[in-house]
């Protein structure tokens, strides 16, 4: 994904993001946030995953943000435990 689509996506609030890129022609993440209301200082890409630590900037509480998304095949049945 484009940083253009992914501003597009996001409209003018949602102005920062990260992305896990599709494997093949399904899947992918698309993370989107408010550089003004959050930081995110760390992202860390898995197999079918995407890691972020966040900052709430206006209290600074932290904490680690995962999404995943799986295999659309029956090929792959532990896809959460094999990370890599």
């Amino acid at each position: 994904m484009d940083d253009g689509l992914a501003r597009y996506l996001g409209g003018y609030k949602l102005d920062s993001h990260a992305t896990k890129p599709a494997r093949g022609t399904r899947g992918g993440i698309l993370l989107l946030w408010n550089s003004s209301t959050l930081s995110i200082n760390d992202i860390w890409l898995g197999r079918f995953s995407l890691t972020a630590k966040v900052k709430i900037l206006h209290c600074g509480m932290e904490f680690l943000l995962t999404a995943v998304y799986g295999p659309t095949r029956h090929a792959t049945p532990s896809f959460a435990t094999s990370e890599g």
